[in-house]
């Protein structure tokens, strides 16, 4: 029997449950946040600046998107897990909008439709993935001011809240489909309504602690009539209490809905469309796990009666889902014709005759940056349909945002915003260097270490992509001899090695052998490496180990069954973590992500388990010590049983015995542990909240550098040459910081005013003519200061002559500081719209800059250089 089949029930549960005030409570993403900000004001490492390094030719997810009504220029879109962006100028820049705040896992954003500079923001996508990078948010946040100010609304222990729907009149009655927590029962989940602005809260449709609210849509023509539907997805991703409800009262009561929407112990997740004009035909697109195993879950229902009976009008099988429709669902109706229905999944789908055909959406595709990606990417989130031209078209996908004016006869990508999602980082020895690092549905890439630049063309390049314009690509490493040769991976270990210069690809996945009576499975983000001690040798982790000595031409088996864990709580996962010492050869670990740590220190003959005194939670990273064989360092996350502890362990003799370093690190998990290669007492973690350094082996830890904000650092790794700590995020796409300035500080640790390091100024080059600027080969100056208290100092440069060439007041802050400085020693007027090419500079040659304050006076000297294009 299905549950809550009667309205009554239903009204009953509404009338008892409790209001909701917007008072923040102590719920982990936000104490996370508030933990990351209070250790930020105290951290003297907080100054040191990452750069942001792009890359922006494969964009990022996008989950959500919205268009001010009668602005189409105007567009907020919500990543996934890389926060919220505004255009005001039809997508040519962006500026993230919301990174002040505790949840930049973006589920919705909704503009009301009667007073566009209000907007609602709900946090914590309902992406529910293999990989685990789904991310929970902080609740409901409201703005009045079109971006620039944002307030709490609570709602924050709902984890996942994926649709806003706000009344077309009445910009502060809001309904919250709040899908509350992925892996465990919690009761803040269910439609929540407001009807003043989100100061309070009702909860007025709740089915039980498993099961939460997926979509809700208000009737335009008539705001009394709204539609929800629920979701059961916290042990399984469907179950009986997925269903579709109905209201006539503006969603003070609900009837579910039957009379021909599947039915059954495993429905799935569904999405909603109410026709503009007619509030009885409403369009539900349902993941009918029913099905699974049999057909494409997929299936569109319409219901012409306000929801009392539906009709599946399509005969033929949608094929959009696959075995995935848990993260899809979304439908949209033409605002001018309640005929023409979109249908989102792998691929979008249109019906012009109300769902009974369909043909799928393609057309050519131009990028805003240049890229060899010729599709229209695959699995989509969201759309929207300009309700004053229904050909102009948006549409949000894993790809980023595509925009149509001809209906999908054409799209251009703007790939233009840095909101990639990366999984690992690998850089090669070349002059100059380059980062290599694989994507959530955007394939791998390759690129410098440069700074982002918005004048001049991305400067990466995918060592791979597939033919719908994506792939996760998830290993991407360089071979340590000749990076002409990249190994590339895709999701569940299909890895592959190719030649870039002639782009000959062989693929190269280990498979147990005929006679082998095991099976081989994998994680979706297989871990693989090439050995320092041979540039030949790779190594793989399935459930098994295996090992190739001729760069994966042929392969052995190394390692039994390493999902067999002793502890049956940490049995039948695949290897998630794999590392080997970069001091004692045959020395290995492998880890899996239900928590199963092994050993082997004959290079696979023998493994040991060496779990005890660790948690049973998914192994993150392992990071053998390069000082001491016996010490060994393992971060682990408790992100699929909804536990955000952070976790770091060191043992000082293999495994043994463990001990944990998390000391001050927020309560957030920790995907990463670095030990730095120089200094043994120095190491360094990424986590759900950012990078963090300890100079003390792990007794506490700073926030490290600004400019990066509150992210996902997903690996990070260190160009030991140029002193580089670079930092892949999942998200907000990847920084690079220098460590000069903090190894100068630990070869001198007093507490004096002094300035550490200075970086190469770079003039723009002149053509031959002497009068156009390059800003290709334009660099900035940084200047790394120290200064033992915040204070406000005057900063000055001058010339070989003393001359005064720019000054300007700066204010620091106790610890290291990063000041810029431009170049530019005279601005013109800002309404010139060549402005910036035509400010002045100064001619290359030796220059000194001076800090002043009454307690502080400290000089340095640097140079500027020029290089002329003639």
């Amino acid at each position: 029997m299905r549950r809550l089949s009667f309205p009554i029930l239903l009204c009953i549960i509404a009338a008892f449950s409790p209001q909701a005030n917007a008072q923040h409570t102590a719920t982990p993403v936000t104490r996370a946040w508030q933990q990351f900000s209070a250790n930020k004001q105290q951290s003297v490492y907080a100054g040191l600046a990452w750069e942001t390094l792009g890359p922006v030719i494969n964009s990022g997810r996008v989950e959500t998107l919205d268009v001010v009504p009668g602005q189409p220029g105007t567009i907020y879109v919500g990543f996934g897990s890389g926060n919220l962006w505004k255009t005001t100028n039809h997508g040519f820049s962006w500026k993230p909008i919301f990174d002040d705040h505790p949840g930049y896992s973006i589920g919705d954003v909704c503009i009301a439709p009667s007073q566009s500079r209000t907007v609602y923001v709900a946090t914590g996508e309902n992406l529910r993935a293999k990989r685990g990078h789904t991310f929970a948010g902080a609740g409901v946040y409201r703005s009045d001011d079109a971006g620039e100010t944002w307030r709490s609304l609570g709602l924050e222990d709902t984890f996942h809240v994926g649709r806003v729907a706000v009344h077309p009149t009445n910009p502060d009655i809001v309904f919250v489909a709040a899908l509350g927590h992925f892996y465990s029962a919690n009761t803040q989940r269910g439609l929540y309504k407001s009807s003043n602005g989100g100061r309070t809260w009702r909860r007025v449709l709740f089915v039980d602690d498993r099961t939460g609210a997926s979509d809700v849509v208000i009737s335009p023509a008539d705001p009394s009539v709204v539609y929800a539907s629920t979701w059961q997805c916290s042990e399984a991703i469907g179950g009986p209490g997925s269903a579709v409800y109905r209201s006539t009262d503006g969603g003070d009561t609900w009837t579910e809905c039957h009379g021909g929407l599947p039915s059954g112990s495993m429905n799935g997740r569904t999405g909603l469309a109410v026709s503009t004009q007619n509030p009885n035909r409403v369009y539900a697109l349902t993941d009918n796990l029913n099905l699974l195993g049999e057909q494409d879950t997929g299936e569109l229902y319409r219901s012409d009666d306000g929801g009392k009976t539906w009709i599946k009008p399509h005969a033929a099988n949608l094929k959009i889902f696959s075995s995935f429709g848990h993260v899809f669902t979304d439908c949209f109706v033409n605002p001018a014709d309640d005929n023409e229905v979109y249908v989102l999944g792998i691929a979008v789908l249109r019906s012009a005759d109300g769902g009974q055909s369909f043909e799928q959406l393609g057309g050519t595709v131009r990028h805003i940056n240049p890229s060899p990606a010729q599709a229209f990417h695959l699995d989509h989130h969201d759309m929207w349909i300009n309700p004053n031209n229904p050909d102009h078209l948006m549409v949000g996908n894993d790809g980023g945002l595509y925009m149509s004016y001809d209906k999908a006869q054409s799209w251009m990508h703007y790939n233009n915003i840095p909101a990639g999602e990366f999984y690992f980082v690998r850089t090669d020895n070349d002059t100059p260097y380059r980062i290599y690092s694989g994507t959530q549905d955007d394939a791998a890439v390759r690129g410098p270490a440069v700074r982002l630049r918005t004048d001049s063309p991305d400067a990466w390049e995918y060592v791979w992509i597939d033919p719908w314009s994506g792939g996760d690509g998830v290993v991407t490493a360089p071979d340590p001899a000749d990076s002409n040769t990249v190994y590339f991976e895709a999701q569940n270990g299909d890895v592959r090695r190719k030649h870039m210069p002639t782009g000959h690809t062989k693929g190269i996945t280990p498979r147990l052998p005929k006679t082998h009576e095991g099976k081989l499975f994998h994680e979706w983000l297989t871990p693989f490496f090439v050995s320092k001690y041979n540039p030949l040798t790779l190594y793989y982790g399935g459930n098994y180990v295996f090992k190739s000595i001729d760069r994966g031409d042929h392969w052995q088996t190394i390692s039994p069954d390493l999902s067999a864990s002793s502890d049956p709580a940490r049995c039948g996962q695949g290897v998630a973590a794999l590392a080997e010492s970069p001091v004692s050869q045959g020395l290995m670990y492998s880890g899996t992500s239900e928590g199963a740590l092994w050993v082997t220190r004959n290079d696979g003959v023998d493994w040991t388990e060496i779990s005890t005194g660790l948690p049973a939670q998914y192994i993150k990273s392992i990071a053998p010590s390069r000082f001491k064989p016996s010490r060994v360092y393992v971060t682990l996350s408790g992100i699929k049983t909804d536990n955000f502890a952070s976790m770091v362990y060191c043992s000082e003799d293999q495994g043994a015995t463990w001990t944990s370093i998390v000391s001050n690190l927020p309560d957030a998990p920790v995907n990463v542990i670095l030990e730095d290669p120089a200094h043994e007492q120095v190491l360094y973690c990424g986590t759900f909240s950012g990078v963090f350094v300890s100079v003390n082996r792990g007794q506490s830890w700073q926030v490290l550098g600004a400019a990066m904000p509150h992210c996902f650092v997903a690996d990070m790794t260190i160009q030991t040459r140029e002193k580089d700590l670079i930092a892949v995020t999942h998200g907000r796409g990847i920084y690079k910081l220098d460590l000069e300035p903090l190894y100068a500080t630990l070869a001198d640790p007093s507490d004096k005013a002094r300035c550490l390091y200075i970086t190469e100024a770079m003039l723009p080059s002149k053509d031959a003519s002497g009068n156009r600027l390059d800003l290709t080969s334009y660099e900035p100056v940084q200047f790394h200061v120290y200064l033992p208290a915040a204070e406000t100092l005057t900063m000055e440069v001058t010339d070989a002559e003393q001359k005064v060439i720019m000054s300007s007041t700066v204010t620091s802050v106790k610890g290291f500081n990063t000041f810029f400085w431009d170049l530019v020693t005279q601005r013109v007027e800002k309404d010139n719209p060549y402005h910036f090419k035509t400010h002045i500079f100064p001619e290359a040659g030796a220059y000194s800059v001076r800090w002043r304050s009454s307690r502080t006076d400290i000089e340095a000297a640097f140079a500027i250089t020029r290089t002329d294009r003639q």
